[in-house]
């Protein structure tokens, strides 16, 4: 009925993500996120749109940042250290 605990359900952009890549590097070093869970990006600009929702296929964890490898390439730019910085968190199903 429960899913496993994790650390966190959200995290701060670490690093610009561009358009047409597959990778993402979020602030924290051990999430508690698995491969195979579903994850969205929000948007770093008014338009709602531009969030994207994807799967973990790798996750690859620093002491400060983690490095997550997406199922396919983000459509949109997903600016971080910015006014409107963009999140990314795990998606409602997965959260629970």
């Amino acid at each position: 009925m429960f899913g496993l605990p994790v650390q966190k359900r959200w995290s701060k952009l670490g690093a610009t993500a561009q358009a047409n890549t597959a990778t993402l590097v979020v602030d924290g070093g051990q999430l508690g996120w698995s491969v195979g869970q579903q994850v969205v990006v929000t948007s770093s600009s008014w338009n709602p749109w531009q969030a994207e929702f994807r799967t973990i296929t790798a996750i690859s964890a620093g002491a400060n940042s983690t490095t997550l490898t997406l199922d396919s390439k983000l459509r949109s730019d997903h600016w971080s250290k910015v006014s409107v910085s963009a999140h990314v968190a795990l998606s409602a199903d997965e959260a629970m």
